[in-house]
């Protein structure tokens, strides 16, 4: 009899032991589906700058952050890009103010007849999206490019060619740091590719502990991939990644550091079947 009851006192304890974890298991399965699947929404940025300006005529830089329909009022930083197109190496930056509802201001004068791109850069929720649009300050270009200008913006062209007859470096000096952004020779759709950046000082002393991370965006859609590289020697950033579709990208190489650096450059890659 004692046996019995023991027996019985033993299978309910089991039982009890059963329930219990069946009820944690339920808890945390609805707890994973209330955090872990929810798909934050895309930073967006709407740039709004004229498309001709008149030359000595201060002209309003806006742009309107969002993350879905709700306003961006937190972002860490906006700031707007200007250079006079062909020649990014001698690019200005303007940081802009919050104004309000999402909106981000800075102000600019052009004093030179000439076609310029404006882009403005903005980080916020771990987010980073940076869209751009053309100016025409004055008569543009065509009427106001001095030799100098024209001679620049040549050399940047061919410096575009050089890049894509070399096949395996390409180089971008900008504000404070030189940046070259290695790939192979071919690379194929869903197959891993060593990429690899290397970063100097203008001082040409290799530039060390700093986050170098990849935008890659795939020509013809609106969200990009990133890859977070690895320092892998004394100046040289590197990672594997696997392309999922075969076609035209851009990658933006972004170098940051905790003295408050900041550059980003852009390199055509081409990815084959």
């Amino acid at each position: 009899m004692k046996e019995g009851q023991r027996m019985k006192k033993y299978l309910y304890v089991l039982i009890l032991a059963v329930m219990v974890l069946a009820a944690c298991g339920k808890g945390s399965d609805d707890s994973g589906q209330g955090n872990g699947g929810q798909v934050p929404e895309i930073l967006e940025a709407k740039l709004d700058v004229p498309e001709k300006v008149e030359l000595n005529e201060e002209i309003p830089l806006s742009v309107e952050v969002v993350q879905g329909e709700e306003a961006v009022e937190d972002a860490d930083e906006v700031k707007f890009e200007i250079w006079q197109e062909g020649n990014q190496e001698e690019s200005e930056m303007l940081p802009a103010e919050h104004t309000g509802k999402g909106i981000y201001q800075a102000a600019k004068t052009f004093g030179k007849d000439g076609d310029y791109i404006v882009q403005v850069h903005v980080t916020a929720r771990d987010m980073h999206t940076m869209p751009k649009a053309e100016v025409q300050a004055g008569e543009g270009g065509d009427a106001g490019n001095s030799a100098d200008g024209e001679a620049a913006h040549e050399h940047g062209e061919d410096e575009g060619h050089d890049h894509e007859s070399g096949g395996e470096e390409s180089s971008h000096h900008h504000g404070e740091a030189a940046i070259s952004f290695i790939k192979p020779d071919h690379i194929h759709m869903k197959q891993a590719a060593g990429l690899e950046v290397q970063v100097d000082k203008k001082d040409g002393a290799p530039l060390e502990k700093a986050l170098v991370k990849l935008e890659i965006m795939k020509e013809g859609k609106d969200t990009p991939e990133w890859v977070n590289l690895t320092e892998s020697g004394e100046g040289k950033y590197s990672a594997e990644h696997s392309f999922a579709e075969a076609g035209s990208y851009t990658v933006t190489v972004h170098v940051e550091n905790s003295e408050g650096l900041h550059e980003h450059s852009d390199f055509p890659l081409t990815v084959s079947e």
